[in-house]
């Protein structure tokens, strides 16, 4: 069965939000940002992705960043929405722990964790050149770097002052999301769970 693993990298009202979607984990043949003025407007461009003739019938997940002071409603707002994929609700944490579950359906995921996937994906990444935004992406992956934060730890972000990384962020989260259907990981860590509607506004 082919499989897409779609990775969203959300932003609050300022920023762009950007999709990636990783078909049978070497193929992108859909990229996408904006600045979104509800989250509403973010299920929507999931919902028409899923209703694609490509992806019907076919193993759908997504992995959406949920860190920051938004991630309450974030969840609300996936819970609600009538997507058909599983949801995979992420947090990129500083830890260089293994992934870890929390009991309101989060995955803490080490950052260190998500560039590496990205780094041993991107040889076999076939990125349609068709795609508006290829260029973009290839900007910014030309542009990422580790960098050391006063913690100590490793940061990961672009080298030019106000560049973005919201595709590289958002492939990160599609090639990991894709790791779901290898060898246990799935077994551990769980889609979030569907809920009553909410509403989807910032």
């Amino acid at each position: 069965m082919t499989r897409f693993s779609i990775g969203v990298d959300l932003a609050a009202k300022v920023d762009w939000t950007a999709i990636a979607v990783l078909r049978d984990g070497d193929e992108v043949p859909h990229l996408a940002r904006w600045r979104p003025r509800s989250w509403s407007e973010v299920i929507q461009r999931l919902l028409d992705l899923e209703a694609r003739a490509s992806l019907r019938g076919a193993q759908v997940r997504i992995g959406v960043d949920v860190g920051g002071p938004h991630a309450p409603e974030v969840l609300s707002v996936f819970r609600a929405a009538p997507l058909r994929s599983e949801v995979f609700a992420l947090i990129a944490t500083s830890s260089p722990k293994p992934p870890k579950q929390l009991d309101d359906g989060r995955i803490l995921v080490s950052k260190r964790l998500l560039v590496a996937g990205l780094v041993a994906a991107l040889p076999r990444l076939r990125v349609a050149q068709h795609l508006e935004l290829a260029g973009v992406l290839a900007n910014e992956l030309r542009d990422y770097r580790q960098t050391e934060g006063p913690d100590g730890r490793p940061r990961w972000s672009n080298a030019t002052p106000r560049a973005h990384d919201d595709l590289v962020s958002a492939l990160q989260l599609a090639v990991w999301t894709d790791s779901l259907s290898g060898q246990g990981i799935a077994g551990r860590l769980a889609p979030l769970e569907r809920k009553e509607p909410c509403a989807q506004s910032f």
